[in-house]
């Protein structure tokens, strides 16, 4: 088995936290919009609660190295910036920048 390189390593855990967040905060504006009648809210949060659930799968398939979970993540990361980057959120974007490089420069890494 290869090696895990230690910046996928920093990768997983970085994603697996935003993935938690991700799901937490899906799952409020889920309770919250259905709680109000905003659909809007509601359908936001069911969203974002499906990424944050898809992006634990992935994170667990990036730390065993599968190339699906390398694709899945470079996938999540090119959505996470362009909804940041609509939203304004540009600090939130420099991560997932840097993640898509450092991973795109491992990419042999993955089977």
């Amino acid at each position: 088995m290869p090696e895990r390189p230690v910046g996928v390593i920093i990768i997983c855990i970085l994603q697996f936290i935003g993935a938690i967040l991700m799901i937490l905060m899906g799952a409020l504006f889920g309770i919250l919009g259905a709680g109000y009648g905003s659909g809007l809210a509601f359908i936001t949060g069911v969203a974002v609660l499906a990424i944050g659930i898809v992006l634990i799968f992935a994170t667990l398939a990036l730390w065993a190295l599968k190339s699906w979970g390398w694709w899945v993540s470079i996938i999540l990361n090119i959505l996470i910036i362009v909804t940041g980057a609509v939203g304004g959120l540009w600090f939130g974007v420099i991560i997932p920048v840097i993640t898509i490089i450092y991973l795109v420069v491992i990419r042999e890494h993955f089977r």
